[in-house]
């Protein structure tokens, strides 16, 4: 970021994974650890001139994880059994256009992310079927 300020960047953080070991408290310390890394990237785009009061940071984890209630599926584990709890995820926007503290409760597809991104970045997603969040864009 310091040397190439690149007008995007994608960084996936893989640590949420070990879940599927079946470790609990291994999967607690991957979101924490995630959780941190989130707050030092955010920290450390404000402190850059060249990203600080115009960069967006879109948080997302992959997607949910089978309910507890689920006889097929086996809770945080994995996310095979294709119910809604295992497609249901959350997501957050950090950027200085987007009023603090809100909560979006209506439901958000996934497949809206890219339409979003397109339409703060300028481009058009022709092959998406998403919508652009009216409450990032």
């Amino acid at each position: 970021m310091q040397q190439y300020a690149p007008s995007l960047l994608w960084i996936t953080l893989h640590d949420m994974d070990i879940a599927h070991s079946g470790s609990y408290s291994l999967y607690i310390e991957g979101i924490q650890r995630t959780d941190r890394l989130c707050g030092e990237i955010w920290r450390t785009i404000q402190s850059e001139p060249e990203y600080a009061g115009k960069t967006t940071l879109f948080v997302l984890p992959d997607f949910g994880r089978d309910s507890d209630m689920d006889s097929g599926g086996n809770g945080f584990q994995h996310h095979r059994t294709g119910d809604a709890l295992s497609r249901t995820t959350w997501m957050m926007t950090l950027d200085p256009g987007i009023r603090e503290n809100r909560l979006v409760e209506r439901p958000v597809q996934p497949v809206d992310l890219v339409p979003t991104l397109g339409a703060l970045l300028g481009f058009s997603p022709s092959m998406g079927h998403g919508k652009p969040l009216a409450e990032v864009v």
